[in-house]
């Protein structure tokens, strides 16, 4: 409820009820504000209808970011995905053709940049002030900008916002706002994307994640997972010798934490990421590890929400085990490998590429697919292919980066 407060409260100040209200019908719900807190009941209504569905907001907005290659912002090409998606633009449409969707996300682009600079001036009075009164500066609690030419969380919410008026207040189809999001979040959108998009991360925690045979697979091999959890955090940049990665912030954490970047460049080193696991499945598997964050834009809500702590990384490696393509107990055995199964899959990659590639073409899951019958079975298998990888791959020499 938090997060979505602070997303909502974002967007009305970046200009989200002047939108609204410029497209109201002018009956009474529009103007009145019977609760007496400044904000007409028209805006209130669509802020309710968001959050009916803002776990189908959050959804997309990560499913989309993701396309992104990011984990707090929408490119265009993300956004015009998934307008492509939803059928929304429609060149005979009045109102609603592709220009008109690539307009609407300009628009909430703008209207961000905006807010950011208004947030910037008064920063800077403050700072002023500040010094004056104290005789220094206090830290700013907001510690991210918006990215240039990509949409944040409250601006994914006004363009959404913007394409219900074209396509159903402008076209006469309804009079409220509030009405055509809807239409728009609860048929033209949940009709058109499965579960690929709109599945809670929630259901797959609870499912799989969190029943007994899955923890006991994981405190059965907690030393090991450490030991991984560790070498996926030494690809960071101080190990490196690069200071891309540094922050401020770094020397006062406690709680050891990996990136976004450790997480995929170490899955590229061991080459766990393979025809069955994508790199865009692989930063899936981070970004629904994630825990909801109320502020994203503050110190420490951007930190919690670029990293995982180690639970949220056996998170991320449960998900990847729902993914992976992995040979029977039976396959490994005729190759006399007893069960190791690590060592089979390299095997046959080394000897026999191409039945290697059927067997993953064939046995891949894709992303929010049904996870394998025997899931612990598959999670420990995962954790036994990082822990062989790791003995077998060597790490990445500074040398190698520069």
């Amino acid at each position: 409820m938090r997060r979505f407060e602070v997303d909502w409260n974002r967007a009305m100040a970046m200009g989200l009820v002047k939108v609204i209200m410029q497209n109201d019908d002018g009956d009474d719900d529009g103007v009145e504000d019977e609760d007496g807190d400044g904000i007409p009941d028209e805006v209130e209504e669509v802020g309710e209808m968001l959050w009916q569905h803002n776990g189908l907001l959050y959804a997309l907005f990560n499913h989309y970011a993701a396309l992104s290659h990011s984990l707090d912002s929408l490119s265009l090409n993300s956004w015009t995905t998934f307008v492509q998606d939803c059928h929304l633009a429609n060149n005979k449409s009045r109102f609603c053709k592709v220009a008109h969707m690539d307009q609407v996300y300009l628009r909430a682009d703008s209207m961000g940049k905006r807010y950011e600079a208004t947030l910037e001036a008064k920063a800077k009075d403050d700072a002023r002030e500040q010094e004056r009164q104290k005789g220094f500066v206090e830290r700013s609690k907001r510690a991210v900008k918006d990215q240039e030419h990509m949409l944040s969380r409250g601006e994914f919410n006004i363009a959404l916002v913007c394409i219900g008026i074209n396509k159903y207040v402008l076209t006469g189809e309804v009079k409220d706002v509030s009405d055509a999001m809807h239409r728009l979040l609860g048929v033209d959108v949940q009709s058109r994307l499965g579960a690929l998009v709109t599945t809670d991360p929630d259901i797959f925690r609870c499912c799989f994640c969190y029943p007994e045979p899955t923890c006991l697979i994981l405190k059965t091999h907690e030393a090991v997972l450490h030991v991984i959890f560790e070498y996926i955090a030494a690809f960071g940049a101080k190990s490196l010798g690069r200071a891309d990665k540094a922050d401020p912030s770094d020397a006062k954490r406690k709680t050891p934490t990996i990136t976004l970047k450790e997480w995929l460049s170490a899955l590229k080193h061991l080459e766990i990421m393979d025809r069955d696991l994508s790199e865009r499945d692989a930063l899936r598997c981070f970004s629904w590890s994630r825990m909801a964050v109320e502020d994203y834009q503050s110190h420490k809500g951007h930190h919690k929400n670029t990293v995982l702590p180690f639970e949220g990384f056996l998170e991320a490696l449960c998900r990847v085990a729902a993914q992976k393509a992995l040979a029977t107990d039976e396959e490994v055995f005729m190759a006399g490998l007893e069960a190791d199964l690590p060592e089979y899959m390299h095997q046959l990659k080394m000897g026999d590429v191409e039945s290697y590639n059927q067997l993953l073409d064939a046995r891949k899951i894709p992303w929010c697919g049904a996870p394998p019958d025997d899931f612990p079975r598959a999670v420990e298998c995962v954790i036994r292919m990082f822990e062989h990888a790791i003995k077998r791959v060597p790490p990445p020499c500074i040398d190698d980066h520069k």
